[in-house]
């Protein structure tokens, strides 16, 4: 009888790993909202893509035998912070799926020249943004339009991004966000 619960149980378990969670990210008219979807047993199927890691630089001891003790803990503090970010970004990248990306923003100033610098700046600001966001997540094909309103003055947004992952991988970047936390604070004594 134990068994059987047990297995029971051993079997809830894996099917709730296996669930796939989808966050819906949508800001229009001046409000955010966020849906959460789960499902079970939705499998997208796409090529595995590889990034490649720049190799860290090492310096030789004779230049870090100069550097003070504040120094030498600042950089190793800098250090850990970029390994946990380039572990992290590695198993997001791996295990988040974008399935959209949009940005819609129209504006408008009244005059012409203004207006068209806004765009432009608006242009650099939302695809540095995209390009910060794309260390941590592969944005296959983002959807950016930003449209010049020449007559009249207005700023409207609408956005609507969409991950998804599985509760599982989830988890997995928990633990190993963990490990690599207790394993720097091991050395650090």
């Amino acid at each position: 009888m134990i068994i059987k619960i047990l297995t029971v149980i051993l079997i809830l378990l894996i099917l709730i790993m296996l669930l796939k969670v989808k966050i819906e990210f949508s800001y229009s008219d001046k409000k955010l909202s966020v849906f959460f979807k789960v499902l079970f047993f939705k499998k997208k199927i796409r090529s595995n893509k590889k990034v490649e890691s720049t190799p860290k630089s090492k310096k030789s001891e004779s230049e870090e035998a100069l550097f003070t003790d504040r120094l030498v803990t600042a950089q190793e503090k800098i250090r850990h912070f970029y390994d946990i970010h380039t572990r992290l970004s590695h198993l997001t990248k791996k295990y988040f799926d974008v399935e959209e990306f949009k940005v819609n923003i129209d504006v408008g100033t009244g005059d012409a020249a203004t207006t068209a610098i806004s765009v432009g700046a608006l242009w650099a600001v939302v695809y540095n943004f995209i390009g910060a966001l794309g260390m941590l997540l592969y944005i296959d094909k983002p959807d950016v339009e930003i449209l010049p309103n020449y007559k009249e003055t207005q700023f409207k947004t609408n956005a609507r991004c969409i991950i998804s992952c599985r509760i599982v991988h989830i988890i997995f970047i928990i633990i190993s966000f963990l490990i690599n936390n207790k394993t720097y604070r091991r050395k650090k004594k």
